[in-house]
């Protein structure tokens, strides 16, 4: 429970940050590069079984 109430904490602080650098469009490209970067780690990461044959 720490631990998410931690990354809502961090996440949001962040995306402050971020708006007050350089506005709501910097925020959203954040947000994008870091959907692009998950989807990487797991697209790497997932390891497929070869599916069973009867």
């Amino acid at each position: 429970m720490a631990a998410i109430n931690l990354a809502i904490a961090t996440g949001a602080a962040m995306g402050g940050v971020i708006f007050d650098l350089g506005g709501a469009d910097n925020v959203f490209a954040a947000s994008g590069a870091v959907l692009l970067l998950a989807a990487l780690m797991i697209l790497t990461g997932v390891r497929t079984r070869p599916l069973a044959t009867a």
